[in-house]
């Protein structure tokens, strides 16, 4: 029996496939910060350090070094997503994610299978970087397709909450092995990620297809059986063949607008490729420049400079642990706030965070303004109060919103390759931000705060002035909106309309109608007031 949501039926399986593909997401987040524990392992430090006698072990790391191993992860990452993501146009939505899932397992045994080599444990890192960042798209793109869209967003959403139980528990396992005396220390965290890689492995045989993807290769049965399971509904319940007749329709007005790697930048055809993924690349580099992996990478560095006293280990569960808190509630705000709504206060609410924070640590945390003298405990304290208010509203907006706009931008034809270009523009900040940021902390301190600032009032502008609103809609009315040139300022009501007009049709379907969805309805045509609530952006 189908639960129903805002007037869309979906089944417990709908939630147990997302939840269990979101397992990339877990893999996404464990990958990124395991390192930052393992950086101030006194094994590490010997086995990828240089002699240094000033220090208690012998060894130390290099800004940068530090700044190397940190970074190549990124560049595996934005690689894979160019090179990777595109697989799923030929191996299937399925197969792609089960052969970046072997790619990860081989760089994270790369990693572990020497000690002490420098060359060979990049090297994995960035093979694994590889992996991850393939999955960071593809899962996004399935997840997409395979959701109910009363629901897409807090599906999508469920990977941003398994990239922080991820974060979570990488500085959980880092805590409990810094102890150990030995290269097991470090090794141990590498090493568990083959398992998070083999459970993905085995299970994604067995999810189901994307229904889009059926379709478009003339699969309709398949697709049909699909829809009706996701839905929870019987295979001839009019209400399957309702949405098989949208999804075709878009897929034949598509075939005009073309499916290459130049029709990604296309500004011209009629589905607004180009400026879609413009939008796409915007909003995931402005999800890296709200300054989150600045606090996640180099936490500990934070938590050191202004309470040495509290053990770094401990901070980074801390951090964890808030942004995973914060990202629970952005699964509703998402959809019942909409996400223009939700990624517009979030980012003001960071941006003021972090003005804040540059505030503090530049003219009160440290004596005349210099950040190589000990810190003062009470401007401290509110440097932590302040980091720990922008973790919270990063998990509640632009850490699962960036993902839910990848899952949701791009039209199928080109879909794929559009995604690996918008995943490339995250990692590439991240890449800049991970190996820029320790010599920038250096020379300017705490005002590094004042840049994140000011890109988080741009994403601000950003999100108001070109990302329509686009929850609750079906991805082919999402074609729709933007071949209708509808200005993203404007997007809410005619997002309200539309969802109406389905409402509507899916009520007049059940009841042995023939209306479709994905129409918009005529000028002027208002919500019933018993409909206002349930279908409200």
């Amino acid at each position: 029996m189908p639960i129903r949501y805002r007037g869309e039926p979906v089944s417990l399986l709908a939630v147990v496939v997302n939840l269990f593909v979101s397992m990339g997401g877990y893999i996404f987040g464990y990958d990124i910060v395991y390192i930052s524990g393992c950086l101030i392992m006194p094994h590490f430090e010997s086995s990828f350090g240089t002699p240094d006698s000033s220090v208690v072990g012998g060894f130390s790391l290099s800004a940068h070094r530090q700044a190397v191993i940190v970074a190549l992860l990124s560049a595996g990452c934005w690689a894979g997503a160019l090179l990777g993501v595109p697989t799923a146009d030929f191996l299937g939505r399925r197969g792609a994610i089960f052969m970046v899932s072997v790619v990860f397992i081989a760089g994270v045994i790369v990693q572990i299978a020497p000690t002490g080599n420098l060359g060979a444990f990049i090297a994995g890192r960035f093979i694994a970087g590889l992996g991850v960042g393939a999955l960071s798209a593809l899962v996004p793109l399935y997840q997409g397709e395979i959701s109910p869209k009363a629901l897409r967003g807090s599906f999508v959403s469920c990977y941003q909450v398994m990239i922080t139980f991820g974060i979570l528990i990488a500085y959980i396992v880092d805590f409990g092995t810094k102890g150990i005396d030995g290269v097991a220390s470090y090794k141990i965290p590498i090493g568990l990620q083959i398992i998070w890689g083999l459970i993905l492995c085995a299970g994604t045989p067995f999810l189901p297809r994307s229904p889009r993807e059926s379709i478009l290769n003339d699969n309709i049965e398949t697709a049909r059986d699909v829809i009706a399971r996701m839905h929870g509904i019987a295979i001839d319940d009019p209400l399957v063949q309702a949405y098989i007749d949208e999804i075709q329709e878009k897929i034949v007005e598509e075939k005009h607008s073309g499916a290459g790697y130049l029709d990604c930048f296309n500004f011209k055809n009629d589905l607004k490729t180009g400026q879609r993924t413009l939008i796409g690349c915007g909003v995931q580099s402005f999800q890296q420049l709200t300054g989150a992996n600045f606090i996640f990478y180099y936490g500990t560095s934070i938590f050191a400079s202004v309470n040495p006293s509290l053990d770094s280990y401990v901070s980074q569960i801390i951090f964890g642990l808030l942004d995973m808190i914060g990202t629970l509630p952005g699964l509703y705000c998402l959809d019942r706030f909409g996400r223009r709504r939700t990624m517009i206060v979030g980012a003001l609410v960071m941006g003021i965070t972090y003005m804040l924070y540059g505030v503090i640590g530049s003219f009160a945390l440290y004596p005349d303004n210099n950040p190589n003298l000990t810190a003062k405990k009470g401007p401290g304290a509110g440097m932590l109060f302040v980091i720990c208010i922008f973790v919270l509203a990063y998990g509640c907006s632009w850490g699962p919103g960036g993902w839910v706009n990848t899952g949701e931008i791009a039209p199928l034809r080109t879909r794929a390759k559009q995604l690996s270009f918008i995943s490339a523009s995250n990692w590439t900040w991240n890449f800049l931000l991970s190996y820029f940021s320790p010599f920038i902390a250096v020379d300017i301190g705490a005002k590094y705060g004042f840049v994140f600032f000011g890109a988080n009032f741009l994403a601000a502008a950003f999100i108001y002035f070109f990302v329509p609103e686009m929850s609750g809609l079906s991805l082919e009315s999402i074609n729709t909106l933007f071949q209708e040139s509808v200005p993203a300022y404007k997007s809410y009501e005619w997002n309200r309309k539309v969802k109406l007009a389905d409402k509507k049709a899916a009520d007049d379907i059940e009841h042995g109608g023939h209306s479709k969805f994905g129409r918009r309805p005529a000028q002027g045509t208002d919500s019933p007031p018993d409909l206002k609530e349930e279908i409200e952006v």
